[in-house]
């Protein structure tokens, strides 16, 4: 099956006339490879590497069980999933009578992303 783009690690030879394609899966993935994203993800694991999971596992649980108990104040919002101890760091929840939407534009005006 030839590639439907060409460039970066998809090529193996550049002539004038043409090029030639890589091997699979190479041939298929057409463009720089993400190497900015791949520094960035290992000084992020440097990063909790230092912190030790430990200690982030238990601030998340903290920060998930506070946001637990102040999403349960909201009138009309109704939590979704396990309890704070039982779940990782995300909430899913909805509010009665308010469209998801509007809801994630009036927390992203505060600053709160959803």
């Amino acid at each position: 099956m030839p590639p439907y783009q060409g460039g970066g690690d998809m090529i193996r030879r550049v002539t004038l006339k043409g090029f030639t394609t890589n091997d699979v899966p190479y041939k298929f993935e057409a463009g720089t490879p993400a190497i900015a994203e791949a520094v960035g993800l290992a000084a992020a694991v440097e990063f909790l590497d230092g912190l030790g999971m430990p200690a982030v596992h238990a601030h998340e649980a903290a920060i998930t069980e506070y946001a637990m108990e102040r999403l349960s104040e909201v009138p009309g919002l109704k939590v979704y999933g396990p309890p704070a101890v039982e779940r990782g760091g995300v909430a899913s929840f909805s509010m009665a009578e308010a469209h998801p939407h509007d809801v994630a534009q009036i927390l992203d005006s505060h600053g709160i992303a959803v």
